[in-house]
């Protein structure tokens, strides 16, 4: 297979997590010393992945995990243990990107631009990524039974899920917000999703927008089950369900290096690395159970 550029960078990009410890890891290690604040330290991870700009000289540089989804998913728990001060500006960091033109689907409406750092090379490229939502809306709810993410009702123009495709930092490949609690009596939430405004210098930039799609969809089912699982199982969940789905695109294996050569590493571990490894857990699960076995394990958290 032929890699192109943006393919290597995360490639080196991963690897250098397990050498170099990612910024959130940095983060807690700082709170956990009382370098910092607990108001701080999620005010410093949420700039991290949304205004690294604005990260205070200490953390700049630090690498960012290519799906920095459950962190904001954990910041988004603690919101109510925040002062006021704090947990306002995160909410604003958080909203919603306002974009100019909009491309619906059955189950999405797509928010995008032709112009400025966001913009697509054209509409064809929203098209292509309606397809792999709809795909994966089809896969995951239809296919494998998990429940529908909650309704936003008219955030974002109605109903429909929202997607807003920006341009992000070159480790992200996409990730999934939690807003507001939806209406079930246990933890889900509402949610929305940034996608990478350009998947080009990938091997195949339409195959990793397929995983990526699934992969951060999956995240917006597992905040409809409960948006306070823990971190490391939401990304094995995610990237299980897009090997399982798309199995010929294998981005997902240069990570097994971190769970075969640190078998002293908890499966539980959330490092920026080693979560992504750990998918072959629900690999083992579902080979010996089937594939049912994980969505048992979903609706027994709710």
């Amino acid at each position: 297979m032929r890699f192109g550029i943006t393919f290597l960078l995360i490639i080196i990009f991963s690897f250098s997590c397990i050498a170099q410890k990612s910024v959130f890891t940095a983060i807690d290690e700082a709170y956990n010393t009382s370098d910092i604040t607990f108001d701080e330290a999620m005010l410093y991870k949420v700039y991290a992945v949304f205004a690294p700009e604005m990260l205070p000289q200490q953390f700049q540089g630090l690498p960012t995990p290519i799906c920095p989804t459950p962190t904001i998913a954990s910041v988004y728990s603690n919101l109510d243990k925040l002062s006021e001060e704090v947990r306002a500006e995160i909410m604003g960091i958080m909203s919603r990107p306002s974009l100019p033109l909009t491309y619906s689907t059955t189950h999405f409406v797509f928010h995008y631009t032709l112009t400025g750092p966001d913009a697509v090379s054209g509409l064809s490229y929203v098209v292509q990524m309606a397809s792999a939502f709809e795909d994966a809306y089809n896969f995951i709810t239809v296919t494998k039974g998990y429940i529908t993410p909650p309704s936003d009702g008219t955030a974002g123009g109605d109903s429909r899920y929202d997607v807003y495709i920006v341009s992000l930092p070159p480790n992200i490949l996409g990730y999934t917000v939690p807003e507001a609690a939806g209406p079930a009596p246990w933890n889900d939430a509402t949610s929305y999703i940034k996608m990478r405004n350009s998947y080009s210098g990938f091997s195949s930039p339409l195959d990793y927008m397929r995983i990526t799609a699934v992969h951060e969809f999956f995240h917006a089912v597992q905040f409809a089950y409960d948006y306070s699982e823990q971190p490391w199982y939401m990304e094995v969940s995610s990237v299980w369900i897009s090997d399982v789905r798309y199995p010929a695109v294998d981005i997902e294996h240069m990570f097994l290096d971190t769970i075969f050569r640190n078998p002293q590493m908890s499966i539980m571990t959330y490092d920026g690395a080693h979560e992504y490894g750990s998918y072959i857990w629900n690999t083992y699960l579902s080979l010996n159970y089937g594939d049912t076995v994980v969505r048992v394990i979903w609706e027994r958290n709710r």
